[in-house]
Order: structure tokens, then sequence, then C-alpha cells
């Protein structure tokens, strides 16, 4: 499992308290299923997309947090919005959204080799080890 504090991303710190509410989590009733999408994140074992990203800064802002790109993703998928578009827009708009994201805004729409875009095939090659078919 990868460090909490690890440089090569920013910061992601699911339970940071804000001012208002006193916690993300608190955004959301018991039971959303937002709620369960980061709670099987929290449970996945993603060191293989960790392991892609090499060490150290090659200038520009630092990727996302993986395990906040899975949420998003996974998110997004279970409410139909898989475009890189409506995820960026609900990051800002829609309160689930905004706790899997830890209230952070990102461009995800970036064509080529966008956050999303070297991402999602990150994690497509990632779901391909997993079964069997990957290097």
């Amino acid at each position: 499992m990868p460090r909490m504090k690890d440089n090569r991303f920013r910061p992601y710190e699911p339970g940071q308290s804000l001012l208002l509410p006193p916690n993300l989590n608190d955004w959301l009733p018991e039971g959303h299923p937002a709620s369960f999408v980061r709670d099987v994140v929290a449970g996945l074992d993603l060191c293989v997309i960790y392991d892609a990203y090499a060490p150290g800064s090659k200038g520009g802002r630092p990727p996302c947090d993986p395990r906040m790109m899975t949420g998003l993703l996974l998110n997004a998928y279970c409410v139909g919005k898989p475009s890189s578009r409506k995820i960026e827009t609900a990051t800002y708009e829609s309160v689930p959204f905004r706790v899997l994201a830890t209230d952070q805004q990102t461009r995800l729409r970036t064509s080529g080799n966008g956050t999303s875009t070297r991402f999602r095939g990150c994690s497509f090659r990632c779901s391909e080890y997993a079964r069997g078919r990957g290097p």
C-alpha cells in the first residue's frame, strides 16, 4: 500500500475538516452510494496504478491521487456520467462528486495526455493485469 504522504501527488485527505460543514463526509446522508464508492476504493489495492507514476516531478502540477480518480470514475459510471467533461463539471456542482474529490477541482478534459486520459489508460492496463492478461 502506498505511503499516505507521497510527494508525487497533490494532497488527498478524505477526513480533512473544513469550517462549514466540519467534515466533507457530513455533506452526504448516511448510506449514500458515494460513501459506498469511497469505502470500496479504500479497500482496493491500487499499487499498480501508483507504480505507473514515476517518482520526481516533470514540472507543472502533480497528478491527482489515484484514490480520488478511481472514486470519481467509479461513481461516474454508477450514475451514468462517464464523460470527463461531465465528471469535471460534477466536481463543481454535485455534492457526492465534491465529497469524493475532497472538494478539489481539476481539469479532466485536457486532450491527449490529460489527467483522465492518462489515468483511464493506466487503470485499463491495471484491470487487464488483474484479469491475468497483462505483463
